[in-house]
């Protein structure tokens, strides 16, 4: 028997690129959105931190 270990996954942090490319049923899912600022350190955008409505669990170790 095998044992797939699994982790609760209710916020996450995004790049910009990737939230911006979120579908409508994607963005339906979201319950918050805290923008992250870049640090002066980075030539990025910063990150966003998503709250989702309902927890989801995905399989460890894979993004």
């Amino acid at each position: 028997m095998r044992t797939i270990e699994l982790v609760n996954n209710d916020t996450e942090v995004l790049t910009v690129e990737k939230f911006m490319s979120l579908t409508e049923r994607e963005k339906s899912k979201i319950q918050s959105v805290k923008i992250i600022p870049p640090s002066l350190d980075n030539d990025d955008f910063g990150k966003i931190h998503v709250k989702y409505k309902v927890s989801t669990y995905r399989v460890a170790g894979i993004n």
